[in-house]
């Protein structure tokens, strides 16, 4: 694992201030090679004292030891020579699914997909931008015939886990992983003996750790947060995989073309 991943998988657990630094130094390592502590502090609006603590925290190492770190790394992105938007937004969704893919196992997406084919009904909790992919994914399952339900409403995440049963299947959603209505949810559904799939894009987040199989999709502020970008677009592209996945199996594949007959049918009725 190199520094730069160190400091990702401890983000979520980071203070304000320490976020701020990972934050600058995730988005600009080439910078971090040539700066000094004094220059670095004064671009982040923070003091020496306060990094040299943040590298005390990553791996007890000095600024010094950053550097060296960061420059042994091999280069992996690469600058866009571009002027398009276009070309800029490509490159960006690049680096966020290489992370993702990163993260990735057979194994792990097999073991939840084999959760949601013996659930007997599955519920999505997302909140935010995160319901909206709970809500994709809800509507994907729909579609391959399987009984799946979307809550993004927090009273009724508490509602709908205090009646759940163990044959059942939640999935939480959260780009931090620590959404307190999801979190206060999931805890309720965990004393019922529910199965817990987590989405999200930190592994020490509280949503992994109540998660019987969480999927990481990579966090694109690590790239960049000066762009009005899609930040569910990791988790959108782990449904993807999801969904992809389960359509090999000839059942959904048959009930997702009825359903999308029906919908083109009554299409054409409406002219």
């Amino acid at each position: 694992m190199t520094i730069l991943e160190k400091i990702e998988k401890q983000y979520v657990n980071f203070t304000k201030k320490e976020k701020q630094i990972a934050l600058y130094i995730l988005q600009h390592p080439n910078e971090i090679k040539t700066s000094t502590i004094t220059d670095l502090a004064i671009k982040i609006g923070t003091s020496p004292a306060l990094i040299t603590h943040f590298c005390k925290k990553i791996g007890n190492i000095s600024f010094m030891d950053l550097k060296l770190e960061i420059s042994s790394i091999r280069e992996k992105k690469g600058v866009v020579q571009s002027n398009l938007v276009a070309d800029h937004i490509s490159q960006f969704y690049y680096h966020v699914i290489e992370g993702t893919k990163k993260e990735l196992t057979v194994e792990l997406v097999d073991a939840v997909l084999s959760k949601i084919k013996q659930a007997r009904r599955i519920y999505i909790f997302g909140v935010g931008s995160s319901g909206l992919s709970a809500l994709e994914l809800q509507q994907r399952l729909m579609r391959m015939g399987m009984n799946s339900t979307c809550v993004t409403d927090s009273h009724m995440m508490l509602i709908n886990s205090s009646i759940i049963m163990k044959e059942d299947l939640v999935i939480g959603i959260s780009v931090s992983g620590e959404t307190i209505d999801i979190i206060k949810a999931l805890r309720l559904a965990k004393n019922r003996g529910v199965s817990i799939v987590g989405l999200t894009s930190f592994s020490e987040s509280e949503l992994a750790k109540l998660s019987d199989i969480y999927l990481l999709g990579y966090n694109s502020t690590f790239v960049n947060t000066e762009r009005f970008v899609n930040s569910q677009f990791a988790l959108m592209y782990v449904i993807d995989i999801l969904s992809m996945k389960l359509l090999e199996d000839d059942r959904y594949q048959y009930t997702m073309l009825q359903t999308t007959e029906t919908i083109l049918s009554r299409s054409d009725n409406d002219f």
